[in-house]
C-alpha cells in the first residue's frame, strides 16, 4: 500500500515544474487535507461522473459539493435529454454525500491549518478551492491510484 503512495508522490513530483516552487506547496498543502482513503473516494465519484457524460470535467467540481438530494433532482432533469442506467445513479448518489462530508472536513482542517477562524464563509470558500485543485489533480492524474 504504502509502495503505491511513493509511485503516486514520484509521478506528481517528475511531471511539477520546480522552478514553481508554489506549485510544490500547494499540492503539499492539498495531500494534508485528505486521508488517502478519502482521496479515493473522491477519484471513485468523479470517474463514475465523467462515466455518466453529464458534465465537462472542468464543471464537475460542482458534483464535491452536492447533496444526494440535488443530485438525485440534477440527473432528473438530465434524464429528460437521455436515458441513464439507474445502477450508475444509484451507486453516485450513495457516494456522494460521502464525498460532500470528505470535502467539508478538508476545508475545516485547511482553515484551521492556517489559524483562521471556522466559519460558515471560510469553510464554504476553502471547499470550493479544494473542489477546484482537486478537479485539477484528477484531470493530471494525481488522484488516480490505478499505479
Amino acid at each position: 500500500m504504502e509502495e503505491k503512495i511513493k509511485k503516486i508522490i514520484r509521478k506528481v513530483l517528475n511531471e511539477i515544474d520546480y522552478s514553481n516552487i508554489n506549485e510544490v506547496i500547494k499540492l503539499s498543502d492539498f495531500l494534508t487535507c485528505f486521508k488517502k482513503s478519502d482521496l479515493k473516494k473522491v477519484n471513485e465519484l468523479l470517474t463514475k461522473i465523467r462515466g455518466l457524460g453529464v458534465v465537462n470535467m472542468f464543471g464537475a467540481g460542482e458534483f464535491l459539493m452536492m447533496t444526494k438530494q440535488y443530485f438525485l433532482d440534477y440527473m432528473r432533469l438530465k434524464s429528460y435529454e437521455r436515458d441513464f442506467d439507474e445502477d450508475e445513479i444509484e451507486e453516485i448518489s450513495d457516494l456522494i454525500e460521502d464525498v460532500r462530508n470528505i470535502m467539508i472536513a478538508g476545508a475545516i482542517k485547511m482553515v484551521e491549518k492556517d489559524n483562521i477562524d471556522v466559519s460558515v464563509k471560510t469553510v464554504t470558500s476553502a471547499v470550493r478551492l479544494l473542489a477546484q485543485n482537486t478537479i485539477k489533480y484528477y484531470m493530471t492524474g494525481v488522484l488516480n491510484d490505478r499505479e
